[in-house]
């Protein structure tokens, strides 16, 4: 199937800087972008889960020594989104 897309030059130069940074072409990247987003529906808790462990993000933050306690720093992150003032 081909597919034609018209992206914005903003859009355009993200892609290509993108690409670049993966080492790939334009094409591929963005059809791994599309391959991505259509394999990201997850219906389970544990899907969403085992993606996570897959793309490294659980634990990714395992050695830092700026937070003591996560649970408490999550808390306090909540808080101040759930009280910030939203411009709308």
């Amino acid at each position: 199937m081909t597919l034609v897309i018209d992206l914005t030059s903003e859009v355009e130069d993200r892609l290509r800087h993108a690409a670049i940074q993966q080492g790939m072409t334009e094409e591929e990247y963005a059809l791994q972008l599309i391959e991505d987003g259509l394999s990201m529906t997850l219906t389970t808790g544990a899907a969403l889960i085992a993606r996570w462990e897959q793309e490294g993000v659980l634990g990714a933050w395992a050695d830092r020594t700026d937070i003591p306690d996560s649970a408490a720093y999550a808390r306090t992150l909540r808080q101040q989104a759930e009280t910030r003032a939203w411009e709308g």
